[in-house]
Formats: C-alpha cells, structure tokens, sequence
C-alpha cells in the first residue's frame, strides 16, 4: 500500500487531508486502527515540534518590535 495516496496537502493555501483509499477501508479493523494510532502519534510529535518552532519566531518578533 501506497501511503502517500491517503495524504493530500496544498502548499499554496495549507490546507491537507486524509483520504483513506478502498484498500486501507478494507483492512481489519484492528490493523486500521493500529496504524492510525501510529501516525496519530508521530502527527502529534510534528505538530508539537511545529508550535514551538512558531513560538519561537513570534517571541523573536516580539523581541525586534520591543
């Protein structure tokens, strides 16, 4: 299976989804939600690290404009 199928983002207005393709609706569901619950954590993880990144840059602004 072809992860990069399920995942869709347009970097021009930022938005993404998640669009599950016919094989991974047909997986058992266990094994569905094992996987999510993985990228849901790694999502996560991303995020986490993408705020404090965000945090930073505005504290800089902050700084400068001070």
């Amino acid at each position: 299976m072809k992860t990069n199928e399920l995942f869709t983002m347009n970097l021009d207005d930022g938005e993404a989804e998640f669009k599950p393709t016919k094989e991974f609706n047909n997986l058992n569901p266990l094994l569905k939600c094992d996987i999510l619950k993985d990228w849901f954590y790694d999502v996560q993880k991303e995020y986490n690290k993408s705020v404090e990144e965000l945090e930073s840059v505005l504290k800089e602004i902050r700084n400068e404009k001070a």
